[in-house]
């Protein structure tokens, strides 16, 4: 069995070659946008933008606060763990 640093040495070795391979893949696609008359900063940005508009900046707003009583902690139990009906 190898030892601990080597393993890491290896998995961070790999990572680092995804990595680049990811990195020549991307300079590639740019390149041939850029081939193709196509601007990837206005996708980029547009992206962005559409990302922040899907989001709220604030969601926990939505969050409807109510107590849990008895009857609501009883109807839930019931709804999910109801007996075998085909025992007596």
């Amino acid at each position: 069995m190898r030892e601990p640093t080597q393993q890491y040495s290896d998995i961070i070795e790999q990572l680092q070659s995804k990595i680049q391979t990811l990195m020549d893949e991307n300079r590639l696609l740019k390149q041939r946008m850029d081939e193709a008359g196509v601007s990837y900063a206005d996708i980029v940005v547009d992206s962005t933008k559409a990302a922040a508009e899907l989001y709220g900046s604030d969601q926990g707003a939505r969050i409807r606060r109510f107590e849990v009583t008895d009857k609501i902690a009883n109807d839930f139990f019931m709804m999910f763990c109801r007996g075998r009906k085909d025992v007596s």
